[in-house]
């Protein structure tokens, strides 16, 4: 559910559903269950639900390997259909707090070049 999530969200990187989404450290789809079931052991995944109990949105966190002040997100999904709404600013809220709590200083991400409509979400939310 979750693979299928961050692919319907990325669909616009991929350019067709079913292609999964792939990060310069991971790669998330349907043969890749085991970096999901790992995250969520580590405790390294947040979810978001709507009233009747369904994930609407999800970010994978981890350590920054480069930055031992930081962590690091991504890939971080809202179902499509949904965004908009304000539940990618309560899930970075949350992710922002989760960040704290463990004690870190920084939170740290990439986005691709030609995702021109991401920048000013996260400068929106306090990201340089």
């Amino acid at each position: 559910m979750l693979c299928q999530l961050i692919n319907e969200a990325y669909k616009l990187e991929t350019g067709h559903s079913g292609v999964a989404f792939k990060t310069r450290d991971r790669l998330f789809g349907e043969a890749q269950y085991d970096n999901i079931r790992q995250h969520l052991e580590r405790h390294e995944i947040l979810l978001g639900a709507n009233d009747g109990g369904d994930i609407i949105a999800c970010v994978v966190f981890y350590e920054d390997k480069a930055d031992p002040t930081a962590m690091r997100f991504g890939p971080f999904a809202v179902k499509p259909g949904l965004q908009g709404r304000g539940y990618g600013a309560a899930m970075l809220l949350r992710l922002e707090q989760e960040v704290i709590r463990l004690g870190r200083s920084a939170l740290n991400m990439e986005i691709v070049n030609f995702r021109t409509d991401l920048p000013p979400f996260y400068l929106k939310h306090g990201f340089v």
